[in-house]
């Protein structure tokens, strides 16, 4: 893992979680709870650049294509 401590109290902080220290600009979505009810349309993120590229080379129909596929597998595990 690739936690950062924080100095005073000892606890994990990351731009995963919103601390004092971050404005809420600069909250990172985590991959893991993107589709979490948590975040809504209001939600401001940072998607890196490198992300950013490869999404903006992918295109829309391909993104559409890889969320469909996933979503796919999903259902096919929850009939098991």
């Amino acid at each position: 893992k690739n936690l950062r401590l924080h100095a005073v109290s000892g606890s994990a902080s990351g731009l995963h979680r919103l601390t004092p220290e971050h404005s809420a600009e600069d909250f990172v979505l985590p991959h893991a709870f993107g589709h979490s009810p948590l975040f809504d349309g209001h939600t401001k993120v940072v998607v890196f650049d490198a992300d950013k590229a490869i999404l903006e080379d992918m295109g829309p129909e391909v993104i559409r294509s890889e969320v469909a596929k996933s979503s796919k597998a999903v259902f096919r595990l929850l009939e098991v």
